[in-house]
């Protein structure tokens, strides 16, 4: 082997023992708390979809991002739209990681409700 080649296998001996390394030095509560993390991400996700279509079919437009999020977003959230238009002022949006959406409400209206 010439010079290049041993560095170049060296370096790659290193950084593979800091990849594993670093992979094994994780405790078990924080893969618990990443886990926790992205089931929070995909509980959001669902959620904005899901309203979003009813959110349309209530108002005739796209709502994209909510204004705020209320929750743990452990099992359970609500997501909140302020209106900048004159549609609406506030939607509430209830969706549960068991259940799905389970309820809209507009402006102090019940727009929709699962009976759970």
């Amino acid at each position: 082997m010439n010079s290049r080649t041993t560095n170049l296998a060296k370096t790659v001996y290193i950084l593979s023992a800091a990849i594993v390394l670093s992979a094994c030095g994780e405790t078990q509560e924080e893969t618990a708390s990443q886990q926790m993390m992205m089931t929070g991400v995909e509980l959001k996700n669902m959620a904005i979809a899901s309203c979003g279509v009813k959110l349309k079919k209530a108002l005739g437009r796209e709502m994209y991002v909510p204004t705020e999020t209320i929750g743990s977003g452990t099992s359970s959230l609500v997501l909140r739209w302020r209106g900048k238009k004159d549609d609406f002022k506030v939607a509430d949006c209830s969706y549960s990681m068991d259940h799905g959406l389970t309820s809209l409400v507009i402006d102090d209206k019940t727009v929709f409700e699962k009976k759970i």
